[in-house]
């Protein structure tokens, strides 16, 4: 890589992190007031998408729309997410839907046509201009996108008007969960521009670029919370990260959990759980039976209150004579409950260089172990 740079006479300090960072806004990030803005990974996240060798990733430019395959549920629970649970009653929609994807604009209006289809509509877009990348001879940053993804987030978090929940969700395949934690622990004022600048040296971002992705005039709302990180566990992406942060976030394995999750948080309206039982049993195959296990288990928990529980319960006993798939029980891997969370300790002495190494090297060594294996 350095070879090319020379060739080509291009040093880092050449190196423009706003030429990467492709967006679009549809809408003012204060029209909903101190509202809820989820900021959503594309690929493997809510699309799948393979891009695990060149052959794959060369196969993507040419999908169309109707090629591309959501991942099961997830256009359903962004939509109840955007409209609070219920599309038909409400004039204007509840939360912000921000898409932010490594993906090249040059995919933009393939994605548009998906999103279309999906019938989702979203308040901003921003890709990563993979060509500008290749033009500065940097082949090393293609899948390396922790500064991109950072500056893409704070870029929009920073904007936000007081008061308003924050929800991430991304995938277990590269840097999302590192990503969204040093954006939380930022916004909720954990660390301050400095820590953010120690967390992205110790994610190896090059100091010419650090300086790019966060100011030293960069400003957050007061009263920004992250309500939630949901981390999708795709198939095939095996192990956990070493950090002290492992159970700051939620790894999910169907889409649903998040619904379900979501409706803790006072996010979706607990009126929309059985419309949304009805369309993963439907559309996605969920048998009725599981979805009554899930039910049954979800009451179990005293901390499922008001609304929700009576949502539940009356959904259970609808539920129960429907369907010819035999009595409750447990037939796929998951269920509503995630593994439990906590929230970051306040008095945890944050080392964000040293955090952020260990971290790194983690994700490094679980991306080794997952070529090791393919060579085999």
């Amino acid at each position: 890589m350095g070879f090319w740079r020379s060739l080509l006479k291009l040093s880092a300090k050449d190196y423009k992190l706003k030429a990467l960072v492709s967006s679009r806004t549809f809408e003012p990030l204060d029209k909903f007031g101190a509202a809820v803005h989820v900021f959503c990974d594309i690929d493997k996240t809510y699309l799948e998408t393979e891009f695990e060798s060149w052959i794959k990733m060369a196969k993507i430019p040419f999908e169309s729309p109707h090629d591309k395959i959501t991942v099961p549920g997830a256009s359903e629970v962004i939509q109840l997410t955007r409209w609070g649970g219920n599309p038909v009653e409400r004039m204007n929609p509840n939360a912000g839907i921000h898409f932010v994807s490594s993906s090249p604009p040059q995919l933009r209006l393939a994605l548009d046509g998906k999103l279309t289809l999906d019938h989702l509509e979203w308040s901003s877009d921003t890709f990563k201009n993979q060509t500008y990348n290749l033009r500065m001879g940097r082949i090393d940053l293609l899948r390396d996108h922790i500064a991109y993804k950072t500056k893409a987030i704070l870029d929009i978090a920073t904007k936000l008007p007081d008061g308003s929940r924050v929800v991430m969700i991304g995938d277990n395949a590269e840097y999302d969960s590192f990503v969204y934690t040093g954006a939380k622990l930022f916004l909720e004022g954990k660390i301050g521009v400095s820590g953010l600048r120690e967390w992205l040296r110790g994610g190896k971002v090059e100091e010419s670029v650090i300086s790019q992705v966060i100011g030293n005039d960069v400003k957050v709302a007061s009263n920004i919370s992250v309500s939630g990180i949901y981390i999708r566990t795709v198939p095939g992406y095996i192990g956990s990260p070493i950090t002290r942060f492992d159970a700051s976030w939620f790894r999910f394995d169907h889409w649903l959990q998040v619904a379900w999750s979501l409706m803790k948080a006072g996010i979706i309206d607990p009126e929309a759980l059985p419309m949304c039982i009805r369309t993963f049993h439907n559309l996605h195959g969920v048998p009725l039976a599981h979805l009554r296990w899930c039910l049954h288990k979800a009451l179990l928990d005293d901390r499922v209150g008001g609304m929700l529980r009576a949502m539940t319960e009356r959904t259970l006993d609808d539920l129960g004579s429907v369907g010819a798939s035999g009595t409750s029980r447990r037939m796929l891997p998951w269920d509503f409950d995630m593994e439990p969370t906590r929230e970051i300790d306040p008095s945890l002495a944050i080392d964000p260089k040293q955090d952020a190494n260990v971290w790194c090297q983690s994700i490094e060594a679980m991306r080794e172990e997952r070529k090791r294996r393919k060579g085999r």
